[in-house]
């Protein structure tokens, strides 16, 4: 119908109410899979919201059950983008093994946001890795001209200390994925030259 909500749906899907009367939640079930790729007000499918909120499961559900992993919502944004976004790491790798789009810089509206700059701005060193161990190009600038390494210099002092051998360990990544690259890709390029995390960020 008109009114289907979506976002009410997905949480009597993930959270039915305790019932014995079970037949409820398995028709709830059927007609949500067999429209997996509806979308809400936002624009927003099942597997969006579930990459949102976290729910492993059900994205692998979803997938199973033919949700489309290339649709956008409405400001431009994949699911692979809302659980870089969030950081969840396990949906990142879900979504990846089936083909999500790694270096996608959304609709018109996301302003040239790719996954792992996504990522970045939200400190997900765990996802930030990831992505570049499966092929994230770390060259790409969104409209703003930020690329990864640019807004993890920005936000060192956000890092907790526990999370500095993370960080080195994504800067090495990074410099050998930047001298690699041909000079003329990149207006800017890392030399890892300390071991020590805070002087880790060195122009040449």
């Amino acid at each position: 119908s008109s009114d289907f909500d979506l976002e009410e749906e997905f949480d009597k899907l993930i959270e039915p109410q305790q019932s014995s009367n079970l037949s409820i939640v398995k028709p709830k079930k059927q007609i949500l899979f067999a429209n997996p790729n509806r979308k809400n007000d936002l624009g927003e499918t099942l597997l969006h919201l579930a990459c949102i909120k976290g729910q492993t499961n059900k994205v692998i559900e979803l997938i199973e059950n033919g949700a489309d992993l290339h649709l956008r919502d409405f400001c431009g944004w994949l699911p692979l983008h809302e659980a870089c976004n969030h950081g969840h790491l396990d949906i990142v790798k879900i979504l990846l093994d089936n083909g999500s789009f790694i270096n996608d810089k959304g609709g018109i509206e996301c302003k040239g946001v790719t996954p792992i700059i996504d990522a970045a701005n939200n400190l997900h060193l765990d996802v930030i890795k990831l992505l570049l161990d499966r092929g994230a190009d770390p060259s790409l600038s969104d409209e703003e001209n930020r690329t990864v390494l640019s807004i993890l210099r920005e936000k060192i002092d956000e890092i907790e200390e526990e999370d500095r051998p993370k960080l080195e360990a994504i800067l090495k990544k990074l410099n050998s994925k930047y001298c690699s690259l041909p000079v003329n890709r990149i207006a800017v390029t890392p030399i890892l030259v300390e071991t020590q995390v805070d002087k880790l960020f060195v122009l040449h």
